[in-house]
């Protein structure tokens, strides 16, 4: 008896999921996507029936794809995930080394609006990112975030920084 395969998720609403495009490790170009559960799942292909989608959404599946649904306007679009797709930063910030004043060696670090910001911890998701941001606010602590191939890294400003080299 061949395995079942459960119905491909619809996703009615656009607070669903994040619109973005994603960069694959073999490739330099970037590719239309969602953001979903954590996941990112790249453009597969637009259909305008319900009917016609969960069939290539069923052969896909049959396939070994993991798949999501979205409705548009004008119909349905099929997005297959791609777990080793990533983000690139929306701004790169130049990455450096610093010295603190309360620890030994260097620090790798980044420069964004006219402050040097050590790493200070990576998160594999949105909901870890945002207790990290939590808890340094609550000490009083500025941060950035910037996106990673893995989830999110945090960022806390220095700002007894003492710059020794950019990267």
């Amino acid at each position: 008896m061949p395995p079942t395969i459960s119905a491909p998720k619809i996703l009615a609403s656009r607070k669903q999921y994040r619109t973005c495009h994603i960069h694959l490790p073999d490739s330099p170009q970037k590719f239309p996507a969602i953001a979903f559960e954590g996941e990112y799942y790249g453009f597969f292909k637009a259909v305008p029936s319900r009917q016609k989608t969960l069939r290539v959404a069923e052969c896909l599946q049959q396939k070994g794809e993991a798949i999501v649904i979205t409705q548009t306007p004008k119909g349905y679009v099929l997005w297959a995930l791609e777990p080793d797709a990533y983000q690139k930063p929306s701004h790169q910030y130049p990455t450096c080394k610093i010295r603190v004043p309360d620890l030994e060696g260097l620090i790798d670090a980044i420069f964004a609006d006219n402050r040097y910001y050590s790493l200070f911890q990576e998160a594999p998701d949105s909901a870890q990112r945002d207790r990290i941001i939590t808890i340094l606010e609550s000490r009083g602590d500025r941060s950035i975030t910037t996106q990673t191939k893995t989830g999110y890294a945090v960022w806390v400003w220095e700002p007894e920084a003492k710059l020794v080299s950019f990267s």
